[in-house]
């Protein structure tokens, strides 16, 4: 078979794997636990924060290990703000376009802005909405799961920021995370991100927070991860997550050329009496 849908997952690394199978045999310990071994287990998950967290925030961000981009992005949409009016995109990965669905069932006005035609937002209709209306959060996909289109979310959140500097601003970053090179700017507030679709495991997830920014869990419990996710962490599926991310950095932009070629090549040499191509030339890989 040959396997062409690593926008839906990624085959996990049995190098990752490898490194982090320690954590799953003898080094399981509750990382929650008072004890030595829970405390050691703790900090090797504060050194998995800082290391993703270096490859695209700033000093100004802190990140919360969820089970998965879907939760992170929950997270952010219903725990972040309860008042005002909530812009997102018609592009949406279901995660955000379906929990701002929940929002409107809750009577929170929300706002779906049109789309450009290969699946970027609308900037001039994003920004014209917010001028005119008392928005509160705007979430912005960074690449579209389904074209590949790619929001400038730094230009457009420092954009946002100069229109109102209290409105929060949040971005689903699963597909772009460890395919495509940037830095997230101090105007990204909340940024989720998934292990499984670089080559981790399923069942991972984060979401990544400006460290002023005041947000309640979305799961309660025992108070794991500062307050804010409750539950016990999985320090396999993480330890997996930063081995894996550590591949994925290492040969980044050589990666992204390859596949930027060999896209090139598919796309010229398919059929367009058949296929239309919707995918745009600023497109990810």
């Amino acid at each position: 078979m040959i396997y062409l849908d690593n926008a839906a997952t990624t085959k996990p690394s049995a190098t990752a794997i490898n490194n982090a199978l320690k954590f799953n045999e003898d080094a399981y310990f509750n990382p929650s636990a008072l004890y030595k071994e829970g405390l050691k287990a703790s900090s090797l998950i504060k050194d998995a924060k800082n290391y993703i967290l270096s490859t695209i925030a700033t000093s100004k961000h802190d990140l919360i290990f969820t089970s998965c981009g879907t939760e992170s992005d929950n997270q952010a949409v219903f725990c972040a703000t309860k008042r005002g009016v909530f812009v997102t995109t018609k592009g949406e990965h279901s995660a955000i376009y379906k929990s701002f669905l929940e929002l409107k069932n809750k009577n929170i006005t929300t706002q779906f802005i049109d789309l450009n035609l290969d699946g970027s937002v609308n900037e001039e209709k994003l920004y014209s909405f917010v001028k005119e209306n008392n928005v509160t959060f705007v979430s912005i996909v960074h690449v579209n799961n389904e074209t590949g289109a790619i929001n400038d979310i730094n230009k457009i959140a420092k954009n946002i920021k100069a229109i109102d500097k209290n409105i929060i601003f949040h971005s689903d970053g699963v597909q772009a995370y460890g395919k495509i090179l940037y830095k997230l700017s101090e105007d990204i507030d909340l940024y989720s991100i998934s292990a499984h679709k670089v080559n981790a495991l399923k069942g991972v997830g984060a979401l990544i927070k400006k460290k002023t920014l005041n947000i309640a869990p979305f799961i309660h419990g025992g108070g794991q991860e500062n307050g804010l996710r409750s539950g016990t962490e999985n320090l396999f599926g993480i330890k997996v997550f930063e081995y894996a991310v550590k591949e994925h950095f290492d040969t980044i932009k050589e990666d992204y050329k390859k596949i930027s070629i060999l896209k090139q090549e598919f796309l010229s040499r398919i059929n367009r009496d058949i296929f239309t191509v919707i995918s745009g030339e600023k497109s990810s890989p």
